[in-house]
Protein backbone atom coordinates (compact mmCIF):
# COMPACT_ATOMS: atom_id res chain seq x y z
CA UNK A 1 0.00 0.00 0.00
CA UNK A 2 1.20 3.62 -1.10
CA UNK A 3 -0.10 6.71 -0.03
CA UNK A 4 1.06 9.55 -2.38
CA UNK A 5 0.98 13.61 -1.93
CA UNK A 6 2.87 15.90 -3.81
CA UNK A 7 5.91 16.15 -2.00
CA UNK A 8 6.02 12.83 0.20
CA UNK A 9 5.15 9.04 -0.74
CA UNK A 10 4.57 6.42 1.64
CA UNK A 11 4.52 2.98 1.69
CA UNK A 12 3.49 0.55 4.63
CA UNK A 13 5.15 -2.95 5.28
CA UNK A 14 2.73 -4.76 6.47
CA UNK A 15 -0.98 -3.29 5.28
CA UNK A 16 -4.15 -3.46 7.28
CA UNK A 17 -3.62 -5.91 9.60
CA UNK A 18 -4.72 -6.26 13.53
CA UNK A 19 -2.23 -4.04 15.46
CA UNK A 20 -1.12 -7.08 17.93
CA UNK A 21 0.25 -9.20 14.54
CA UNK A 22 2.31 -6.10 13.13
CA UNK A 23 5.67 -7.00 14.74
CA UNK A 24 5.31 -10.40 13.69
CA UNK A 25 4.74 -8.95 10.09
CA UNK A 26 8.08 -7.28 10.76
CA UNK A 27 10.87 -9.22 9.09
CA UNK A 28 13.80 -8.36 6.99
CA UNK A 29 12.56 -10.43 4.09
CA UNK A 30 9.25 -7.94 4.09
CA UNK A 31 11.59 -4.65 4.95
CA UNK A 32 13.33 -5.20 2.22
CA UNK A 33 10.65 -6.00 -0.26
CA UNK A 34 9.26 -2.86 0.77
CA UNK A 35 12.23 -1.05 0.05
CA UNK A 36 12.76 -1.86 -3.09
CA UNK A 37 9.17 -2.32 -4.02
CA UNK A 38 9.41 1.54 -3.23
CA UNK A 39 12.75 2.46 -5.21
CA UNK A 40 11.37 0.77 -8.33
CA UNK A 41 8.19 2.59 -7.88
CA UNK A 42 10.10 6.18 -7.21
CA UNK A 43 12.33 5.74 -10.43
CA UNK A 44 9.81 4.41 -12.68
CA UNK A 45 6.24 6.02 -11.72
CA UNK A 46 7.93 9.77 -10.74
CA UNK A 47 11.04 9.30 -12.36
CA UNK A 48 12.94 10.35 -9.47
CA UNK A 49 16.79 8.89 -10.76
CA UNK A 50 18.70 8.57 -7.13
CA UNK A 51 15.89 8.35 -4.79
CA UNK A 52 16.15 8.69 -0.87
CA UNK A 53 13.90 6.35 0.99
CA UNK A 54 13.66 7.10 5.10
CA UNK A 55 13.03 3.95 7.43
CA UNK A 56 10.63 4.20 9.68
CA UNK A 57 11.15 2.34 12.70
CA UNK A 58 8.07 0.39 14.38
CA UNK A 59 8.23 1.40 17.97
CA UNK A 60 8.12 4.88 19.62
CA UNK A 61 11.44 6.80 19.23
CA UNK A 62 12.66 4.13 17.09
CA UNK A 63 13.26 1.79 19.75
CA UNK A 64 15.44 4.44 21.84
CA UNK A 65 18.25 2.01 21.37
CA UNK A 66 16.17 -1.75 22.14
CA UNK A 67 15.15 0.40 25.28
CA UNK A 68 11.26 0.22 24.08
CA UNK A 69 11.33 -2.77 21.17
CA UNK A 70 14.25 -4.89 19.31
CA UNK A 71 12.22 -4.60 15.75
CA UNK A 72 14.64 -1.96 14.72
CA UNK A 73 17.92 -3.17 16.20
CA UNK A 74 16.71 -7.10 15.01
CA UNK A 75 15.01 -6.37 11.71
CA UNK A 76 15.29 -2.71 10.70
CA UNK A 77 18.86 -2.19 11.09
CA UNK A 78 20.05 -5.36 9.13
CA UNK A 79 17.18 -4.39 6.35
CA UNK A 80 18.44 -1.49 5.79
CA UNK A 81 22.39 -1.88 5.81
CA UNK A 82 21.55 -4.99 3.53
CA UNK A 83 19.78 -2.70 0.99
CA UNK A 84 22.20 -0.52 1.19
CA UNK A 85 24.67 -3.12 -0.12
CA UNK A 86 22.47 -3.05 -3.55
CA UNK A 87 23.16 1.26 -4.04
CA UNK A 88 19.60 1.56 -2.78
CA UNK A 89 19.73 5.03 -0.74
CA UNK A 90 17.73 3.93 2.36
CA UNK A 91 18.33 5.22 5.83
CA UNK A 92 17.04 4.81 8.77
CA UNK A 93 15.16 4.11 11.30
CA UNK A 94 13.79 7.13 11.81
CA UNK A 95 11.08 7.60 14.80
CA UNK A 96 8.28 7.67 13.12
CA UNK A 97 6.34 9.35 16.23
CA UNK A 98 8.00 12.51 15.66
CA UNK A 99 9.49 12.33 11.64
CA UNK A 100 6.82 14.06 9.72
CA UNK A 101 6.71 16.98 11.74
CA UNK A 102 10.54 17.04 11.67
CA UNK A 103 11.29 15.39 8.35
CA UNK A 104 12.95 18.31 6.99
CA UNK A 105 15.91 18.60 9.51
CA UNK A 106 16.73 15.06 8.10
CA UNK A 107 16.83 16.31 4.14
CA UNK A 108 15.08 13.21 3.26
Amino acid sequence: MFMIGESLKIGVVTGHVPLNKVSELITVDSVLKKIRLMNHSLQFDFAIHKPKIAVLGLNPHAGDNSLLGREEVDTIIPAIQRIQQDGILAFGPFPADGFFWCRFLYKI
